[in-house]
């Protein structure tokens, strides 16, 4: 029974360094080939209404932008709250990003 304990806490331990490694990798992944991905819209994160809305009247118009901010510059936009705050950390993590992502300070949105 011990044997058998032993092996599963291996495996579980196994999956979650697996996970760690895939959302690293699909970080690097982002900022490697992801210059799309920062030039487009922060529509494309599929945010409630309200919280797209926050976004767009502070002049945050592009996933690049967004993820420049720190947790705290996005807590003092007018009407947007803890809650706004954590589905925009939780929409950028689906794609490999978080908020204050210093190494793309020099990002600069493309026109198209």
């Amino acid at each position: 029974m011990k044997d058998i304990k032993k092996l599963l806490d291996e495996a579980i331990k196994k999956i979650e360094e697996a996970k760690v490694l895939i959302v690293q990798m699909k970080k690097e992944e982002t900022l490697l080939h992801g210059s799309s991905m920062l030039s487009k819209d922060v529509k494309k994160l599929e945010l409630q209404t309200r919280v797209y809305n926050c976004l767009k009247n502070e002049g945050l118009h592009h996933i690049g932008d967004l993820i420049k901010r720190s947790d705290s510059e996005i807590l003092r936009i007018p009407n947007l709250g803890i809650k706004g705050r954590q589905e925009i950390k939780e929409a950028l993590s689906m794609i490999g990003l978080d908020l204050n992502m210093e190494n793309v300070k020099s990002y600069k949105v493309k026109k198209l």
